[in-house]
């Protein structure tokens, strides 16, 4: 996986990886058991803000029906609870559900190769595409050990 680094002070990550939760495909409770315990966990520290991430949003949609899984966000957003969704295959059968959900995210991010091929320096773009119809410029960045350096600063616009 990819890890991001925000330095913001009171920023709280809990991840639920798509590929390594095996509840997911065993208990049919589990998002609502992940929901409550999410919930408690975050609402018990009222000096942070919490976020939710969900890597490979892909094998998460395979596992659950794809409403439960909009709905379980939908009522994350609604306890305050913020929401990284992170797809890493686009799967012809899941458009629409990852549609629905780009509808109700404040953002969604682009990651890919570099359209002029390989660069030396270079691993990727990642543009930012805002819900109020900004779009942020391309950047480009280096992936090392699966931490992600954007190589141009100040110019995110968040």
């Amino acid at each position: 996986g990819v890890s991001v680094n925000i330095h913001r002070a009171n920023l709280r990550f809990h991840l639920l990886d798509g590929l390594s939760e095996n509840a997911l495909w065993d208990d049919p409770k589990f998002l609502v058991q992940a929901r409550n315990q999410l919930v408690k966990q975050f609402k018990n520290d009222s000096q942070s803000s919490c976020v939710l991430v969900l890597d490979d949003i892909d094998t998460i949609l395979e596992a659950i029906p794809h409403a439960d899984l909009i709905d379980f966000i939908r009522d994350l957003l609604d306890e305050g609870i913020g929401v990284i969704a992170i797809a890493h295959e686009q799967i012809a059968a899941h458009r629409a559900a990852l549609d629905c959900l780009k509808e109700i995210a404040d953002a969604s991010i682009s990651l890919g190769r570099l359209p002029s091929g390989y660069t030396p320096d270079l691993d990727g773009q990642l543009q930012v595409q805002f819900f109020n119809g900004r779009t942020s410029p391309v950047f480009h960045f280096r992936q090392i050990d699966g931490n992600l350096s954007i190589m141009e600063r100040g110019r995110l616009g968040l």
